[in-house]
């Protein structure tokens, strides 16, 4: 009997394959980060400098907020 690949295609629609990752969060926002810089350094000034610039910018704070949870500040409450 043969499937219709339309229709099978829908079956499993939350099963996504897993990736175990080899460097940390951490790590990977900051190569990611330094990957942008040397990107808008390299770009002329214009719109698609200004998105890297908006993108590095969004990794900064997500490195901020990654390093806050991890931090000793940041306490459970009692």
């Amino acid at each position: 009997m043969i499937k219709s690949a339309g229709r099978d295609r829908w079956r499993f629609p939350l099963l996504r394959r897993r990736v175990d990752q080899t460097a940390s969060l951490d790590e990977r926002l900051a190569e990611h980060l330094r990957q942008t810089e040397e990107k808008v350094k390299n770009l002329p000034h214009g719109a698609e400098r200004i998105e890297a610039l908006k993108k590095a910018e969004k990794l900064r704070q997500a490195t901020a907020v990654y390093n806050y949870f991890l931090s000793n500040e940041l306490k459970p409450p009692e």
